[in-house]
Formats: structure tokens, C-alpha cells, sequence
């Protein structure tokens, strides 16, 4: 992930609430990233300092809020989502102006997407649109590509399959057309539409989802990067799912095996990935009542639940959560 330029603020500087894969998850975890959310960046506090004296000399509300959107970003690449929240809010009153509207289409994504990352999937399906129409009178293809996946992720949050279907195959049919080079977000795509396939009934389309996803990922992505374990997470889950249980539980362990490997992580952050997938694998070895495994893995996770930082007020979904495992 780049630095922003501080010359001008850019969505895709900004971590997605969905980084990594943005599949759906099962288990709402409820903290936040606090070692770097309290880190107040060098970048942010020079920002800051902008914006006063862009306030004190009465400069344009353009400028002002082209300020407190970069200061948003800023935010946001260190998970401190409260902050980005206010900053996203004093923002956008600014940025009306016909001159403006793209900076105000990348402020409605960002505060879209914090709405998404704690759960408040309504009022984020509201921005989302909002920037979707913004970003296509802009003519802007990519960044509409980006938000109807955003929708799917709402909508499977909501439990709407259909229209996660529908939204990710119009994130699909984006990408295809703008011959998009980017790999992780056609990934996601086909996983997000994998899931809400398989909350359908509808396991052949799924599966073949998840077959071209793992061709992206073998052409194009890392083995060891957290969008494999992403991939063979929502694998194991649509093999299980589907009643093909051959492989379901080898794609599991090569998920946690890839997420157990990234120590470089900060701690709260490789935490989360490991409950997410291990609260996925428990939920196999019950199905496949397999008790024995299950209670060392229930054992594991209240390990894990006992290392997790005091939980979040401000929030309901880290961004981490949704990246990997299922609804229940």
C-alpha cells in the first residue's frame, strides 16, 4: 500500500473495509487495530496543521475539504476508523461544487466504506450509491467496479444473495470490459459471488466461481499472501457447503497455515485472521462431528479470544473480519 500524495487524495491509497479478499464473514469481531488507530501519524498531524491554516486565511471550501479528505485517508491506512468517520464528515459538506465531485464521490466511498466496517450496512448502501452515480457521470469504470463490489459485500451482509449475485457480476462484467489487469479485485469478485451462490443452493456456479478465482491467484498473486488464504478459506467453505467434503478440510488448514505464517502482521491484525478461519474450521469438524478436533480447536479459540484487545465501543466489524469465513 502506497503513501498518499499529499497533493491529492486518492481512493485507492485508502484500505477497503474488505481488504485482503472481501468475502463475507461468519463472526462479527468487535475490536479495532488500536496500536496503530493511537499512532498518530507525522503525515496526519502536518495535515491537520494544513487544514487550520487553510481555515485561518478563509481559503475555498474546495481546498478545505480536499484537506480533510486527504487527513480521512490518512485515517483510514492506519485503521483508525473513528477518526476517519469525523474527517470523512467535514469533508463532504465541502466538496459540492461541480469541480469538486470527484473528491466528493471518493469522500462518499470512504465514509461508505467505515459505515460497512462497523456495521451499519444501510446507511452505508445509501453513500455507496451516492459515489456509484458520481463515479459514473465522471466516466470513472474502475472506481464503479470497486463500488458494486462493495454493495455485494453489503448485501451479503444483509443476507440479500441475490443481489450480492447481482452486484458482483456487475463488478465482473466491469473488470472484463475495462480488460482490468487487477487481479485481486476480479478474485474478490468471483469469492463474493461464490458465497452468495452458495447461500442460493446454487453450488455448480459456486465452485466454478472459486475454480477461477484459484487461477487468478496461481497466475498472479503470491502462494503466501493473505488473498490465497482468502481464496482457499471461501473454497473449503463452498466445497463443505456443497457436500463435497474431499479437500474442504485441506483448503482450511492451507488458509490457516498462510495466515500463521504472516508474523509480520501487527498482533491484534493475525488474531483476527486466525479466529476467523479457525471459527470456520469449527463449525466443519461439528458438521462433520468430528469432536475430538473440535474441542482442541475450541480450545484454540478461546486462547485467541483471551490475547484479543479490550473490545471496540465504536464498532462491530474490524476491517480483518471481513475477509475471511461464512455466514452462520
Amino acid at each position: 500500500m502506497k503513501t498518499p500524495d499529499v497533493s491529492y487524495p486518492s481512493r485507492t491509497d485508502r484500505p477497503s473495509p474488505f481488504f485482503c479478499a472481501f468475502v463475507i464473514v461468519s463472526i462479527l469481531l468487535s475490536f479495532m487495530v488500536k496500536v496503530q488507530a493511537q499512532r498518530a501519524s507525522a503525515r496526519s498531524i502536518a495535515l491537520k496543521q494544513q487544514i487550520a491554516s487553510a481555515e485561518e486565511k478563509h481559503a475555498s471550501e474546495a481546498k478545505v475539504g480536499a484537506l480533510w479528505l486527504q487527513l480521512a485517508n490518512e485515517y483510514q491506512v492506519h485503521l483508525d476508523l473513528p477518526s476517519a468517520e469525523q474527517a470523512f464528515t467535514h469533508a463532504i459538506p465541502l466538496l459540492r461544487s461541480p469541480d469538486s465531485h470527484r473528491d466528493l464521490a471518493d469522500a462518499l466511498d470512504g465514509l461508505g466504506s467505515v459505515y460497512l466496517s462497523t456495521g451499519r450496512v444501510p446507511e452505508s448502501r445509501t453513500l455507496l450509491r451516492k459515489s456509484l452515480l458520481l463515479y459514473r457521470e465522471l466516466h470513472d469504470r474502475s472506481h464503479e467496479a470497486h463500488l458494486h463490489e462493495a454493495l455485494a459485500i453489503g448485501f451479503l451482509l444483509d443476507r440479500h444473495y441475490r443481489d450480492a449475485e447481482q452486484e458482483a457480476s456487475e463488478t465482473l462484467s466491469e473488470l472484463h470490459e475495462q480488460q482490468s489487469a487487477d487481479i485481486a479485485e476480479r478474485e474478490a469478485a468471483l469469492l463474493t459471488r461464490s458465497y452468495a451462490r452458495v447461500y442460493q443452493g446454487r453450488c455448480r456456479g459456486a465452485l466454478e466461481d472459486t475454480q477461477q478465482a484459484q487461477i487468478l491467484v496461481s497466475a498472479g498473486l503470491e502462494a503466501n499472501s493473505l488473498e490465497a488464504a482468502t481464496f482457499w478459506a471461501s473454497r473449503s467453505f463452498a466445497l463443505w457447503r456443497c457436500g463435497v467434503h474431499d479437500g474442504a478440510e485441506e483448503a482450511v488448514l492451507k488458509a490457516l497455515e498462510i495466515v500463521n505464517s504472516h508474523t509480520d502482521l501487527p498482533r491484534p491484525l493475525l488474531l483476527s485472521y486466525r479466529l476467523s478461519v479457525l471459527k470456520q474450521y469449527l463449525e466443519y469438524l461439528k458438521d462433520t462431528r468430528r469432536k475430538p478436533e473440535a474441542a482442541r480447536v475450541e480450545a484454540d479459540i478461546r486462547q485467541i479470544q483471551e490475547e484479543m484487545p479490550p473490545v471496540c465501543s465504536s464498532c462491530t466489524v474490524h476491517a480483518a473480519a471481513l475477509s475471511m469465513a461464512m455466514l452462520p
